[in-house]
């Protein structure tokens, strides 16, 4: 049996880590709000809070409503 380490090690954030499409600030899902357009697609525009409120809960591209990612 090995020791896991990098990116399989127990307490990694590197699976937990998402930057905001507009202003590309870090951040941890769990430890702060992140909002995704469920029409564009999780991977593809992902929001942070302070975004969420200058684009009125709105997706920049499509238009549709921001979700939280749980």
């Amino acid at each position: 049996m090995g020791i896991l380490k990098g990116v399989t090690a127990s307490g990694h954030l590197g699976w937990a880590i998402k930057n905001c499409t507009i202003c590309r600030k870090r951040l941890v899902v769990g430890k702060e709000l992140v909002y995704v357009c469920s029409k564009c697609g999780g991977e593809k525009v992902v929001i942070c809070s302070g975004d969420y409120k200058a684009l009125n809960g709105k997706c920049p591209y499509c238009h549709s409503d921001l979700v939280p990612l749980l």
